[in-house]
């Protein structure tokens, strides 16, 4: 047996999601029909994070055992000449058989993108908000969940008795210009539905729909009221995942990287 790492990006509009899922278009059931076409039989695909329906992911890992080596880039060549034009796997790299897409990341980096503009090119990639939004107002709220915190109520449908303690080592809010905001969280977990929820609350913070008082008590699992507005899918992408040992090229920049 021979272990591989892929770099995978894809535009998650048209996929239920990463998960194989009967009967769903899903960006593992892609890779699976291509990899059967290319590799012969079926692979086991192991990823980095799992993404949501309509999610997008610029530097996506995983990894796959294949029966016999293989010759990595002409296999990765082949494997895109079988893929989706929406899916690209942009590095293909032999790993040893300790590696682990999962288990071995050292952390994981998200980008929520944010717009004020009806621009037609960014209507599949940014969540179009208010223009009157507080930015410094929303970059308290952000700086906020840094640390390490009980994401309780920042997440839907995580497993009774599973630990919903994650640590955020870094937050960004940029202004890319007057039109687009991106928002970035680097950390070593993120629960499902997390980081959309974050930004769904901070928007509420700075449109004034909450106060920061009220975000944090959410944060800290105070006995507030309410719950954070939910962001749409769309604006979000699994941007890079970090190993201590693992050599895949850059991924390419995606809309707005």
């Amino acid at each position: 047996m021979a272990k591989y790492a892929l770099g995978i990006q894809y535009d998650g509009t048209d996929f239920a999601g990463w998960q194989y899922q009967p009967g769903l278009r899903t960006v593992q059931q892609e890779l699976f029909e291509a990899m059967k076409r290319v590799l012969g039989g079926k692979q086991e695909i192991v990823v980095a994070g799992r993404t949501d329906r309509g999610v997008h992911a610029e530097g996506q890992v995983a990894h796959l055992r294949t029966r016999r080596a293989v010759a990595p880039e002409s296999t990765r060549v082949a494997l895109n000449d079988a893929l989706p034009k929406s899916i690209h796997i942009y590095g293909l790299v032999r790993v040893s058989h300790r590696f682990h897409a999962r288990f071995s990341a050292r952390s994981r980096q998200y980008r929520y993108q944010l717009t004020v503009s009806h621009s037609p090119f960014l209507r599949r990639f940014a969540w179009r908000i208010p223009p009157l939004v507080d930015l410094d107002r929303l970059r308290r709220a952000i700086a906020m969940v840094e640390g390490t915190h009980e994401f309780h109520r920042f997440q839907r449908k995580t497993p009774v008795g599973k630990s919903r303690r994650c640590m955020i080592e870094e937050t960004s809010v940029e202004c890319i210009d007057e039109r687009r905001v991106w928002i970035r969280f680097r950390g070593d977990r993120f629960l499902r539905n997390m980081v959309r929820l974050i930004v769904g609350g901070a928007v509420d913070v700075a449109a004034g729909s909450i106060e920061l008082e009220q975000f944090q008590g959410l944060l800290h699992c105070a006995n507030v009221a309410g719950t954070p507005t939910l962001a749409p899918a769309h604006g979000l992408f699994l941007e890079r995942v970090a190993y201590d040992e693992l050599e895949l090229p850059a991924p390419p920049a995606g809309p707005g990287g």
